[in-house]
């Protein structure tokens, strides 16, 4: 990608303390005055217009001027314009920022609620997105890149890591696989090489490797000295038949010592007290059982009773419902009979036979017809009534066979009620009457654990009342020496388990030595490598320079090597140059950049009256210097 950017014109409308300003730049541009005459303000305002920041890269600064009090000017749009050439094409870039006012409902005063920018290319209006997108695609589509190449003091100022991790990459065109083939002894290398994302990581790696190696053979050696302490030399085979002589001694005397017949009554009379309590227990528990039994029969019996009288008194109100339909039946069938009398009854009268308008006597075949609707009418109500006298019969039959299986049933209900009643009766009497008392005299087990129990009590008597002092004593010897021989044999047995892990200790110490000696070859091969690799890179990245010079590593007391990135002019470190020099010397690496990156981008030099003409580089990018001189007002030459 190559691009070249050139600025032909800026035009600045009240932004910071410039209230109007055109300039016409060219090739080689000098902006002189005074300092605050606002050399670096058209500087901020180009910076403002493409990435809104100023020269700085400071993105919270005031573009708006102030007044004499120092406070900003309301109610005046800032307006930047340039007229960029970029790759031979003229596009006008403008941006304006305008006052928010709005004013609360309520309330007749505005208040200012922020700004708001707008953008202009070529006159015509884009939406931020768009004027972003403009800038990545034919500008710079990186701002700290842009900056490198526009102001000779960024890189110089620039932390010296990001720095180097610049420069390096800059170069390509050497291989990791060229240097091990011309260092065949770093071939051990390759595999870390290849897979490792970067030196660096292969160092980590095996500084790593080698602090826990480290770590590994300071401390084995503690552990095999404290082991050591710990071993104690002994025969377990005689330790073992010293205390088989020892047990053998221990039971004659246990013969002869009653007090071991008597350790074995008091056991067998906890075991006898423990059984009777146990029966008692039993005992205790089969009459709770009977008891609780009882109370649910009890309950049982009372709510079958319930039961069956709540049935009777559902059937016996169900009877009552049966009887109180049939009466209203037999009522029905009455009004019924009453109403067939009343239609056999109809005839014909007089005045039906005239006519009701005029009073004449209907004509014989009028009257036919009457009698006939009325013979009609008398058979239809007469059947109507008989039909449902046959219904109410119908019901009142079959509420006579339901009655009599409801009194059936209750009839059964009643004599199953005198039963369950008897049975409750003695149920409740043999509950009321419960003895909760447990009587352990009619128990055989029990008995028969009682008398065992006081037998072994008198045998106990009999015992405890015989001197066995002497044997006692004997016994307890005879048990600490068993007791101290086993300790003994313990030990015995568990020294030679140490001495095990002590050989696996020194084994384990012997091979992790070794494998630091192979963390030590492998961090001197990366050095070897990386010293290999640091000269041809650093001479390969130097040879891109004119002026500067760049050491990116050196080697330490120790041999090893340290990553750095010190810049120097014949000899002398930039940051030891004067503030001429060091412009120059950032004009040579903008040029190199400017050629790796494609991007030709106009240079702003502050303080460039610290610089002759003739000592300036040839740079193939546009120049604007920017100088210190007595004049109040800018003076702009060659533009």
């Amino acid at each position: 990608m190559d691009r070249t950017i050139i600025i032909k014109e800026m035009h600045l409308r009240n932004f910071k303390g410039v209230s109007q300003r055109d300039i016409s730049f060219t090739d080689r541009t000098e902006i002189a005055g005074q300092n605050a005459s606002g050399k670096t303000t058209i500087v901020d305002a180009f910076m403002w217009l493409i990435f809104d920041k100023d020269s700085t890269g400071a993105t919270k600064f005031s573009v708006r001027p102030l007044d004499k009090d120092g406070k900003p000017i309301h109610q005046i749009e800032i307006q930047v314009e340039a007229i960029v050439n970029v790759d031979g094409k003229d596009i006008s870039l403008m941006k304006i920022q305008k006052e928010k006012w709005t004013k609360k409902r309520g309330e007749e005063k505005q208040e200012f609620s922020g700004n708001v920018n707008e953008y202009l290319m070529n006159g015509y209006p884009q939406s931020e997105k768009e004027y972003k997108a403009y800038i990545s695609e034919n500008i710079c589509d990186n701002e700290d890149t842009f900056k490198m190449l526009t102001n000779p003091q960024t890189f110089i100022n620039t932390e010296w890591k990001k720095q180097r991790q610049m420069l390096m990459s800059l170069v390509t065109e050497i291989k990791d696989d060229d240097i091990l083939k011309s260092y065949p002894e770093c071939e051990p290398l390759r595999t870390d090489i290849e897979m490792a994302k970067s030196v660096d990581d292969i160092k980590a790696k095996y500084q790593r490797t080698y602090k826990e190696l480290k770590k590994d053979t300071d401390e084995l050696p503690i552990r095999i000295d404290e082991l050591s302490k710990q071993v104690i030399n002994g025969n377990s085979d005689r330790l073992r038949a010293d205390l088989t002589t020892c047990e053998k001694n221990i039971e004659e005397l246990t013969a002869k010592d009653v007090k071991g017949d008597l350790r074995a009554l008091q056991s067998r009379l906890r075991t006898a007290e423990a059984d009777r309590s146990d029966r008692y227990t039993e005992l205790a528990s089969e009459k709770k059982s009977a008891y609780t039994k009882l109370k649910n029969d009890v309950e049982t019996v009372d709510m079958d009773l319930n039961r069956l009288d709540r049935q009777k008194k559902a059937l016996l109100e169900k009877c009552d419902e049966i009887a109180d339909k049939q009466n209203t039946a037999d009522d029905r069938i009455e009004k019924l009979k009453q109403k067939i009398a009343d239609y056999k009854a109809m005839a014909i009268t007089e005045s039906d036979k005239k006519c009701f308008y005029c009073g004449q006597t209907l004509p014989e075949s009028d009257i036919a017809e009457k009698i006939k609707e009325i013979e009609s009418k008398k058979a239809k109500g007469i059947s109507d009534c008989e039909t449902e006298i046959a219904e109410l019969d119908g019901l009142i039959k079959s509420g006579d066979a339901e009655i009599m299986k409801h009194q059936e049933t209750i009839t059964k209900i009643d004599e199953e009620a005198e039963r369950q009643t008897d049975e409750a009766r003695k149920l409740h009497t043999a509950y009321e009457s419960f003895d909760m008392d447990i009587d352990t005299d009619d128990d055989e087990r029990y008995t028969e654990l009682t008398a065992e129990i006081e037998k072994i009590k008198a045998q106990i008597k009999s015992i405890e009342e015989t001197d066995t002092t002497e044997i006692e004593k004997a016994i307890a010897e005879a048990r600490n020496k068993a007791e101290e021989i086993k300790r003994e044999i313990v030990a015995v047995e568990k020294s030679a388990e140490i001495e095990r892990q002590i050989a696996s200790y020194r084994d384990e110490l012997k091979d992790t030595a070794q494998k630091m000696a192979n963390a030590e070859k492998m961090l001197y091969l990366l050095e070897t490598f990386t010293r290999a690799k640091m000269e041809l890179v650093e001479k390969a990245i130097n040879g891109k320079f004119k002026t500067v010079k760049f050491s990116l590593f050196e080697t330490q007391i120790n041999g090893g090597i340290r990553e750095i990135c010190t810049a120097t002019v014949d000899g002398v470190r930039i940051s030891d140059l004067n503030s001429g020099h060091k412009i120059v010397a950032g004009l040579d690496i903008i040029n190199t950049l400017s050629e790796v990156y494609g991007i030709k981008a106009p240079v702003f030099v502050d303080n460039s009256e610290t610089i002759n003409d003739y000592n300036i580089p040839e740079i193939d990018t546009q120049l604007i210097t920017l100088k210190v001189t007595e004049d109040k007002e800018l003076i702009v030459k060659g533009g």
